[in-house]
């Protein structure tokens, strides 16, 4: 069944991967926020994050911008909602941003499941690769989110080998297919 909510999607990705895996589910604490909160709280971490990253090495790249609306293509976000995420993006961007306590409120909303930061911390990856590079203020920046969200700097390490190697791969396939 398709979904025209892509968080609700993954909310409910995430419950019956929870059945599935015979967890139980503290509905208490999913049932302190609506769906729509929810969403806006992700939408909002995801792309300040986002501009975070993006400004982590002094300035923001065409192809960190491009990527970020994209995404919001791909998540079908139009009208107010998509101005809330760019207003977050830019937010993000800003010296001044609460990166901790948005990354915080954002962990308790998933309650701290692995699964649905380590998604997360894939989108923000993504946009750090986005220009083409991955630069020593992006991967802080990176570490730093890791970091809040409860992940440790081996695992990040090797959550980005393992990007660099598949983009590796899939360079190499388009090189020979071009040949």
């Amino acid at each position: 069944m398709l979904t025209k909510n892509p968080f609700g999607g993954l909310i409910g990705m995430w419950i019956g991967h929870t059945f599935d895996r015979g967890r139980s589910l503290n509905f208490d604490r999913l049932g302190q926020h609506s769906d729509e909160e929810r969403q806006a709280e992700f939408l909002y971490c995801t792309f300040s994050s986002m501009g975070f990253v993006a400004k982590a090495d002094g300035q923001v790249a065409p192809e960190e911008i491009a990527f970020a609306s994209a995404y919001m293509d791909k998540l079908g976000l139009s009208g107010t909602i998509r101005e809330h995420a760019q207003a977050a993006f830019r937010k993000g961007k800003m010296a001044d941003f609460p990166l901790e306590s948005a990354l915080s409120a954002f962990k308790r909303n998933c309650i701290n499941r692995k699964d649905l930061l380590l998604l997360f911390m894939e989108i923000q990856i993504q946009l750090a690769f986005a220009d083409g590079q991955l630069d020593q203020y992006e991967r802080k920046a990176l570490h730093r989110i890791a970091r809040v969200l409860g992940f440790s700097a081996i695992e990040l390490d090797q959550l980005l080998e393992m990007i660099i190697a598949g983009a590796q791969f899939h360079q190499q396939g388009q090189h020979q297919q071009s040949g």
